[in-house]
């Protein structure tokens, strides 16, 4: 083997008798074979179809480059429906339906993190899951009260009410 730093190899590198003029080869082509054609009957080609084109029938309105034209309305805007259950508007009076009336049991409260930042996103994504303390990382439904709270709704987790600091889980 030979380094950059063997005293050798630079003094092959510095003595001109060290290299050796190139060799030139003669191209040379392969030995060429027949092309096989085959040949198709005319009369088994369908022959093509042609449509006429007249430009002059063509729709064609005229305009001028710097005429005025109005805008078209914008398009209007319909919030996602996340939830396809809000559809369906239910009437209470024809269908049977047994109310329970249950007590939320004892809260679990716990300390939460504040939401982290997503890792990898160039927005501004925030991440809330059970690293952060939440007791599930699959969420269905969040909801805010009038007072800034936050009813989170897990589906393994059970119930969860965030503040801002304490996290209280109804698990039931």
């Amino acid at each position: 083997t030979v380094s950059c730093n063997d005293d050798v190899a630079k003094k092959r590198a510095l003595d001109p008798k060290a290299f050796r003029a190139p060799v030139t080869n003669a191209f040379k082509l392969t030995e060429p074979k027949p092309i096989e054609w085959q040949v198709i009957d005319p009369d088994s080609i369908d022959i093509p179809q042609t449509y006429p084109l007249d430009i002059d029938k063509l729709p064609s309105q005229p305009f001028i480059i710097n005429e005025f034209k109005p805008v078209n309305p914008p398009m209007e805007e319909s919030p996602l429906d996340w939830d396809p259950n809000d559809r369906m508007k239910l009437e209470f009076d024809t269908i049977p339906i047994e109310k329970k009336i249950s007590i939320l049991p004892t809260p679990v409260v716990t300390q939460m993190d504040r939401p982290q930042k997503l890792e990898g996103t160039t927005s501004v994504l925030l991440q809330l899951s059970r690293n952060q303390g939440l007791p599930g990382n699959d969420i269905r439904k969040i909801i805010q009260n009038k007072d800034g709270t936050f009813w989170i709704a897990t589906f393994d987790g059970g119930l969860s009410l965030y503040n801002g600091n304490e996290l209280y889980t109804y698990d039931y």
